[in-house]
């Protein structure tokens, strides 16, 4: 439910008069999204946004409009007309006088079937606000992101159908660490939970190293319990010409590590393990993390929730995880949601995988590369 509410003209303490625009709404009939409160005509200025005699900030703005798309999926439009009313977005006395006339009742839901078929333009950054909330990304994190880049949109920088991507773009790198030289360290260790991709994330690393940077490739694995886990970087090894190397403890791994070339790129393949159940690991991760010329990059799935994903990032703490990879960004359909997961795990993103290709789903992570990857750009 809503009407048109038209606010006053008014001038700057300068003199020039302010720019009217249209602020949007929730539609509370059909569940879109219409404008903020109703089709109401604002007042847009340097210091916020005036509605009537209240000034609003884009915080507020996108917070009511949110309330109100909530409201109205549960169907209480009612309490979700009662909320509008009380921001000064409904006129109390024509609701009164509306309320006592049966003829003026009659009058309003005519206006309001009339203001329902009336064109209308949708607020470019509540648009830009779902669509990023849509990936999953938290809300906060999108309100902040687009708050970034209001100035160079009113300036005619931006246009309104890139509202989404330069928000998320800009946003990105003030939220997240990303790793650099990803494929540069000459010995490294996958580690994880059971199920991440640890064997393939190895594979792709391996023959990107190897196939794209020629350098030479040892391969390593301790993974001796899933079946055929051997075997499978065994082909993936002899596929590009490197060696596998199978070590059954933290004494045999030591060994075989002192005795390859410096000038190899070594790879770890570890055991997945349920994070909540690390108690036969200490020895593994006690040795992995006092070797500081061994990178331990932690693979965690994008279907992970948001709580499991931060428990693990904790447990493996343990074995001194310095970056972080996000594996199966293919089979998520809120890629958004890792966005909060690497900013609160605080482990430098450094690999993004996107599939089952071996190696060209593989990829450095930056910005850009995620962004177009959380918006499918």
């Amino acid at each position: 439910n809503h009407r048109e509410v038209a606010a006053p003209d008014r001038a700057h303490a300068g003199g020039g008069q302010r720019r009217h625009s249209r602020v949007e709404v929730v539609d509370l009939e059909h569940h879109h999204v219409r404008g903020h409160a109703g089709l109401a005509t604002v007042e847009q200025t340097s210091g916020g946004t005036v509605v009537g005699d209240r000034r609003y900030d884009l915080d507020e703005l996108i917070a009511d409009a949110e309330q109100c798309v909530v409201q109205s999926e549960l169907g209480n439009a009612r309490v979700a007309h009662r909320q509008l009313a009380q921001h000064q977005l409904i006129d109390h006395r024509e609701q009164r006088r509306i309320r006592a006339d049966p003829q003026s009742q009659d009058r309003h839901r005519h206006d309001e079937r009339t203001a329902h078929n009336r064109s209308h333009v949708h607020s470019p950054y509540f648009a830009a606000y779902l669509k990023l909330t849509n990936t999953g990304i938290p809300r906060e994190f999108a309100r902040r992101m687009i708050a970034e880049i209001i100035p160079q949109h009113k300036r005619g920088l931006i246009k309104n159908g890139e509202l989404a991507s330069k928000a998320l773009l800009r946003g990105l790198p003030t939220i997240i660490k990303f790793g650099a030289n990803a494929f540069a360290p000459s010995m490294m260790a996958v580690i994880g939970p059971t199920g991440v991709g640890k064997t393939t994330t190895v594979a792709k690393l391996a023959a990107r190293v190897a196939l794209r940077e020629r350098r030479r490739v040892e391969l390593v694995t301790l993974d001796t319990y899933r079946i055929a886990a051997v075997e499978q970087l065994k082909i993936y090894a002899e596929i590009i010409g490197a060696n596998c190397h199978v070590v059954r403890s933290v004494f045999e791994l030591d060994a075989v590590l002192r005795r390859l070339p410096s000038e190899a790129t070594v790879l770890i393949d570890t055991t997945g393990k349920n994070p909540h159940d690390l108690a036969d690991q200490y020895e593994l991760a006690d040795y992995l993390k006092g070797r500081d010329d061994i990178s331990k990059c932690l693979a965690i799935q994008s279907t992970t929730n948001f709580s499991d994903g931060l428990a693990a990032i904790k447990k493996f703490e343990m074995y001194g995880a310095d970056c972080l990879a996000l594996t199966k960004l293919d089979e998520t359909t809120r890629p958004g949601a890792m966005v909060e997961l690497a900013a609160e795990g605080l482990l430098p993103l450094t690999y993004l995988c996107t599939g089952q290709r071996v190696p060209e789903d593989l990829h450095g992570a930056t910005a850009e590369n995620f962004a177009a990857r959380i918006i499918h750009e």
